[in-house]
């Protein structure tokens, strides 16, 4: 999974990796990113989504946008 840079309709860079989650299923931590983009996303959460794949779905199973 990552959180990719792109509005509603429009496929984006990934720009944050997430972790998968483990064997449990829990996922903790945080997740590194610039400063700048961190701004940007607080700025601007709808131009940015969460992408999340699979095997099956290597382009994406789910995507939500963040804003």
């Amino acid at each position: 999974a990552h959180i990719h840079e792109g509005a509603v309709g429009e496929s984006g860079p990934p720009v944050v990796p997430l972790d998968p989650p483990s064997a449990e299923g829990a996922v903790d931590g945080c997740a590194p990113a610039e400063a700048e983009l961190l701004q940007r996303m607080a700025a601007n959460p709808g131009g940015f989504y969460v992408n999340v794949h699979n095997d099956e779905f290597p382009e994406g199973a789910l995507r939500g946008q963040l804003g």
